[in-house]
């Protein structure tokens, strides 16, 4: 039985991921600490939780506890990580990995030097939708890629507009570079799943509109092993109209066409005839990759997690973003 110490308690957690440690076999989540002593009390009560720590040192320190589960904003990500691999524990951590790139590669190091075992939250690897297209591309049906591109394109949320009271996903010393730091990371961790490994990659980050005081609009180009070309645009202050979550993929034979957040159909364009697929997601979408997790925490399995993979997501964002220490 894994038993989780859980770090951190956001709302989005309580619906994507929490729930499932004590849905998946062999697992139970144990404890939970957060900076705020009445949310975590609420969080337990919610999900069933039998201990809260006033204290992360008291939570890695619990002889019960063998993983820990880190689902703090990216700014104490490594703190945390590196703390609990210290102490012997396993770790699960949201993505991205880290707040930096530097961050992530001492995360690694440490897992790799302690021995304990490190899993970045790149849950999309372990859903149907996108083994679905894995399976697909790895047939060998539609011939090598050719080329790929990417949109992510969405309006603002309304609490976009509280300059007073900002989401901390626009606040640069805590989430990074805007919502491009809390979506591409998925999308990015997409291409090394499905289409093999960067090799190059650069980019701009503009804030056109200056709703916030982090960049709005990102462009990127990336070049994959056999001279694949890639790119993509992530824009956050688009009109209503302007929505669009769309990947698409160009091979020798054909064409595939889906999406990364939205519940799609995947389309899959060959010899002039279009096929539709779909696959529904799980009710905590966390559920099948914190499964496979779990198996090869307990020897009954190997997860689709990559920790290599992980690390050079956050090169490539800062290197897309031009930050100065890549």
């Amino acid at each position: 039985m894994i038993r989780w110490g859980m770090i951190g308690c956001g709302n989005v957690t309580l619906h994507k991921s929490a729930p499932a440690f004590n849905k998946v076999k062999d697992s139970q989540l144990f404890a939970i600490f957060s900076r705020n002593t009445e949310k975590a009390e609420h969080c337990a009560e919610r999900l069933g939780i039998p201990h809260v720590f006033n204290t992360f040192e008291e939570l890695i320190a619990n002889e019960h506890i063998s993983a820990v589960y880190i689902a703090t904003p990216p700014d104490s990500h490594a703190f945390y990580s590196i703390k609990a691999l210290e102490a012997g524990k396993a770790v699960y951590v949201e993505k991205p990995m880290a707040l930096h790139y530097r961050d992530a590669l001492r995360m690694s190091s440490v897992a790799k030097q302690s021995e304990s075992q490190l899993f970045v939250a790149y849950y999309r690897r372990a859903l149907p939708y996108f083994l679905y297209i894995k399976k697909i591309i790895e047939s060998g049906e539609l011939g090598n890629l050719k080329s790929f591109s990417i949109q992510l394109v969405q309006p603002p949320r309304k609490e976009d507009f509280n300059s007073e009271n900002l989401p901390w996903r626009l606040i640069p010393e805590i989430g990074g570079m805007g919502y491009f730091y809390d979506l591409a990371p998925h999308q990015i961790d997409l291409i090394l799943f499905l289409f093999g490994k960067i090799t190059d990659a650069g980019g701009i980050a503009e804030n056109r509109n200056r709703l916030y005081g982090v960049p709005d609009y990102v462009e990127a180009e990336f070049l994959l092993e056999g001279n694949v070309k890639g790119n993509g645009i992530w824009y956050f202050t688009s009109s209503e109209a302007e929505k669009t979550d769309q990947f698409s993929a160009e091979f020798e034979k054909g064409v595939i066409e889906f999406s990364t957040f939205s519940k799609s159909v995947i389309k899959i364009i060959k010899n002039g005839m279009e096929l539709t697929h779909t696959e529904d997601f799980p009710e905590n979408i966390q559920h099948p990759f914190i499964q496979s997790v779990v198996n090869e925490m307990t020897g009954k399995g190997k997860s689709n997690a990559d920790l290599d993979a992980a690390v050079s997501v956050n090169y490539w964002m800062e290197k897309i973003c031009g930050l100065s220490d890549v």
